[in-house]
């Protein structure tokens, strides 16, 4: 990511660490991120975590440090690090060059543009990692007519969809300092695409106004849009929302999710040492489909170690 957004390593100020609060996580972490980002500079890589003030959100965890984040370039204030307890003696601080802020801080002013690093592991392996930059104060904006925009509308069906351009209409005529040119990138970029499309191109506001109006007035259906099928996934995170009677009904009933589930059973069996498929089959007095050290065995695992 740094060398593909040219970005040097030095110029983060700050890393919004996932902090697993484990014994094995977070060294490695932190040792990866002194490694990338500290390696070589003059001065200690501040790391904090958003989990010591919302605690842990399992689905919603990344999203809550990227607000964090954001908000920290926003207000150009680095927030203090919380509870802070005794510190793991599996960390080298002082050698990785790693400071954890324990007060509040003012940016440092003759930085600049302020960057953040961000960091999010997925129980399945995945690790998310994104830069942030404060937004430049003044942001040249095209001029309104300056160019024809883009505009597409979308909906689940044609009702929805005129229904959609007429309030779209409404909206953009009710505020009369809305960015016409983020609002048609927003639409191209930001919204789903649904079944029915039309798309509208304009260069003023009352020339977009008039073709939603346009189209909140057509009697013939809009034409589909590309026709895709459910985006449907299981997921089973492991991480301890589980309990005692998930899957076992559609485990009996469908062939296929059985056969999958032996076949994965069969795989974990052979590196744990145990199975989950019987402890989720078991009854409520005996099953330990709830107990972390089965569900989370890779962990203990670790510690074995």
């Amino acid at each position: 990511m740094l060398e593909r957004t040219g970005t040097d390593p030095h110029t983060i100020d700050y890393v919004e660490a996932h902090g697993t609060g484990t014994r094995a996580g977070d060294p490695i972490e932190l040792r990866a991120l002194a490694h990338t980002y500290g390696a070589g500079s003059d001065r200690e890589l501040v790391v904090g975590s958003v989990k010591v003030n919302v605690g842990h959100t399992e689905a919603a965890a990344g999203i809550a440090g990227v607000i964090k984040a954001a908000l920290m370039l926003h207000r150009v204030q680095i927030v203090p690090h919380l509870h802070l307890g005794a510190l793991s003696d599996a960390i080298d601080f002082d050698g990785l060059g790693v400071r954890v802020p324990l007060e509040g801080e003012t940016w440092l002013d003759d930085v600049e543009p302020r960057r953040v690093a961000f960091n999010s592991f997925g129980y399945g392996g995945t690790n998310g990692h994104a830069l942030l930059s404060r937004h430049p104060a003044e942001v040249p904006r095209p001029a309104v007519g300056a160019e024809r925009l883009v505009f597409p509308i979308s909906a689940h069906s044609g009702a929805s969809l005129k229904a959609y351009a007429g309030a779209l209409a409404d909206h953009i005529e009710a505020d009369p300092q809305l960015d016409l040119a983020a609002l048609a990138h927003t639409l191209s970029e930001r919204r789903t695409v649904h079944d029915r499309v039309r798309v509208v191109v304009a260069s003023s506001r009352d020339e977009l106004v008039t073709s939603l109006r346009a189209v909140a007035g057509l009697e013939r259906p809009a034409p589909r849009g590309p026709v895709r099928g459910p985006d449907h996934a299981w997921v089973f995170t492991g991480m301890g929302p589980q309990w005692w009677g998930m899957g076992q009904q559609l485990y009996r009933s469908d062939d296929v999710f059985r056969a999958k589930l032996d076949q994965c059973d069969a795989i974990y069996r052979d590196v744990a040492g145990a199975s989950l498929l019987a402890e989720m089959l078991r009854d409520a007095e005996t099953s330990r489909i709830t107990v972390n050290a089965l569900a989370q065995r890779e962990r203990r695992l670790s510690h074995e170690r």
